[in-house]
């Protein structure tokens, strides 16, 4: 059966694990842990997942530090995002 809600959830998933390839791949050994970019999980400890917004917000950190790495929008939610 076709879902649109769960192909979008398949993109999304597609995107964040090439964004964890990217980082992964471009880490260099120089780089301490205070350095590299945090996802909303890792900056709680690890007591919640990342949610939407926090999300976007390390994909863009990220990119600022880059020139490997381009965002753009696939596609819009229900809910807007």
């Amino acid at each position: 059966m076709y879902s649109p809600t769960f192909n979008l959830r398949l993109r999304h998933s597609g995107l964040l694990l090439v964004a964890a390839a990217f980082l992964v791949l471009t880490c260099t050994s120089t780089a301490t842990a205070q350095d590299l970019p945090q996802t909303g999980a890792e900056r709680a400890g690890w007591s919640h997942h990342t949610n939407h917004e926090e999300l976007v917000e390390f994909l863009f950190e990220v990119q600022s530090r880059t020139d490997n790495m381009l965002i753009r929008e696939l596609a819009t939610t229900a809910e807007g995002r």
